[in-house]
């Protein structure tokens, strides 16, 4: 069996372009017949009609080019033309149940001299049509892959009465088998930790590490886990312990690992197994997941810090002389304290240092300074990421508590 990369894009040949240069007289004509009727073999045969082609994820912008004989409406009439795609060559008759037996791509073409589908929207359809949620369905195997047109008249013909929307089928051409060798989720994923923590209940998703972007395969999250509750295993789906699993091996039973001040790593499989650490003492956790390596890292995680550049620290985008540290893990509400000198208060602060252009936090968008007053012992309101200043032009002096509410976006300045 011959496999062939779906690449289509330099398959536009002059060949398959000469029958689009037909007269009027030569094109078949259509019967007056609405949808449901009027098919007629205006669609030919694509070029790689008898290829085994595979889907891939590196061929995505690849395309498949379709040509067709204009069809002769018996008036000179307007048409656009979509794409409708199926795995039977009924159209109607489902490949799996509860999924669609047909698609229709969304792209409108207004002469259909040239069509060119993307391999994108063949494998959108297709992973619609075989219900592709995840990775574990994928190598497919391969299925026929059936195209018709669907022509939609777009102007009135008093004489024949026929009306805009009177909607004709072409006839079905077939690719002999198309297999989808990859998933690509539309919106970033997550995998579910069950276990101790929340009581071993696999239909509660309230604990989850989040996919670093959409079809990414790497999943980020921050656990708190009480002291004995270190033991559990993540899933793609919640409601069946059977499948979707990732756990530390293939058997259903817990393997035990060792936290030091540097965390464990580790492999991953698709699998019931456990991780779990005797005698944890309790504390929170961050966890990366990578189903690409398959591995995983549990690091202790600790306190962030934020850190206040400007004036009272000679504008030292390295310095971490004025430190504002998060009140616990994961509460991203960071406090600090610093003497600040007469006619000094003018500052913003940063979530990194060594880079002006990133991770700041301001009172405003524009690097600008807006104007507060301490005159009462203290000043209240909002930040953002941003490169505005707070200024007080009268500050004469004296000790600042801080403290800056990443949750909230809110800052507070108070006096001592």
């Amino acid at each position: 069996m011959k496999k062939v990369s779906y690449i289509f894009s330099s398959l536009v040949l002059a060949t398959a372009m000469t029958a689009c240069q037909e007269t009027w007289d030569d094109n078949p004509k259509l019967d007056s017949a609405p949808i449901g009727g009027g098919y007629e073999n205006f669609l030919n045969v694509p070029e790689m009609a008898e290829q085994y082609i595979v889907l891939t994820k590196e061929t995505q912008n690849g395309v498949l080019a379709l040509t067709c004989s204009q069809p002769d409406y018996g008036f000179a009439a307007a048409a656009n033309y979509t794409v409708q795609l199926s795995l039977s060559n009924d159209f109607t008759t489902p490949v799996e149940a509860d999924c669609p037996a047909s698609v229709t791509l969304s792209t409108v073409y207004h002469n259909c001299a040239a069509i060119n589908i993307t391999n994108a929207d063949i494998y959108a359809a297709m992973t619609e049509m075989l219900g592709i949620e995840d990775a574990t369905k994928v190598p497919t195997p391969y299925y026929p892959l059936y195209i018709r047109l669907i022509a939609e008249i777009q102007r009135q013909q008093q004489a024949t009465g026929i009306v805009p929307g009177t909607t004709y089928y072409s006839n079905v051409v077939s690719i002999k088998g198309v297999s989808v060798d990859f998933y690509q989720p539309s919106e970033p994923g997550f995998l579910y930790l069950i276990g101790q923590p929340q009581g071993w209940t696999i239909t509660d998703g309230s604990m989850f590490a989040t996919e670093t972007g959409a079809g990414t395969g790497v999943y980020k999250g921050t656990f708190k886990i009480n002291a004995g509750d270190f033991m559990f295993r993540f899933y793609s789906k919640l409601g069946d312990w059977e499948s979707n699993s990732v756990g530390s091996q293939v058997e259903d039973t817990p393997i035990d690992i060792s936290l030091g001040d540097d965390g464990y790593a580790g492999p991953v499989v698709w699998g019931k197994g456990s991780w779990s650490v005797p005698g944890w003492e309790g504390g929170t956790i961050d966890v990366v997941i990578d189903l690409n390596d398959m591995t995983i890292s549990f690091v202790p995680s600790v306190p962030r810090n934020i850190y206040l550049i400007g004036q009272p620290q000679g504008w030292d985008i390295n310095s971490k002389a004025i430190t504002l540290t998060e009140t616990g893990v994961a509460t991203d509400i960071y406090t600090g304290s610093a003497d600040i000198d007469a006619g000094q208060f003018q500052f913003r602060f940063y979530t990194a240092l060594g880079d002006w252009e990133t991770n700041s936090i301001g009172s405003q968008i524009d690097d600008a300074g807006v104007a507060i007053s301490m005159s009462s012992g203290s000043y209240s309101g909002i930040c953002m990421d941003g490169k505005g200043t707070w200024l007080d032009s009268n500050w004469a002096g004296g000790n600042v508590s801080f403290e800056v509410n990443l949750k909230d976006y809110t800052v507070t300045f108070t006096t001592e």
